[in-house]
C-alpha cells in the first residue's frame, strides 16, 4: 500500500479533525469583532486570558494517519458529543 501511495505522491499523514456544524464565517467574525474588544477589557482591567482546549474531554474517535496527496492534510468532519456540556469544572 506505501508503494502505491508513494508512486500517487501520496504520504501518512495525521488528519485534522473539525466539527460538522463548524461555521469559518462566524469564527473569522468573532476574530475580527469580538476577540478585540475581549483582549482590550482584559487589558483595562488587568486580568489575564485564559483559553481551555476541552479535546482531552472529547469521546471523538481517535485517527492516528492516514493517506492523503501531500501537502494536503485532509480533515475529519466529526460530530459534537458535548453539545449538552455547558460548562467545564477545573481543579
Amino acid at each position: 500500500m506505501v508503494h502505491i501511495a508513494k508512486y500517487l505522491g501520496w504520504s501518512v499523514q495525521n488528519p485534522i479533525q473539525q466539527l460538522r456544524e463548524r461555521d469559518d464565517a462566524e469564527i473569522e467574525r468573532w476574530k475580527m469583532e469580538d476577540l478585540p474588544r475581549i483582549l482590550k477589557d482584559a487589558e483595562q482591567r488587568g486580568a489575564y486570558l485564559m483559553f481551555v482546549d476541552e479535546s482531552g474531554f472529547m469521546l471523538s474517535p481517535v485517527l492516528r494517519r492516514t493517506f492523503a496527496p501531500r501537502g494536503k492534510t485532509p480533515v475529519i468532519k466529526v460530530a459534537n458529543h458535548m453539545v449538552e456540556y455547558r460548562r467545564l469544572a477545573l481543579s
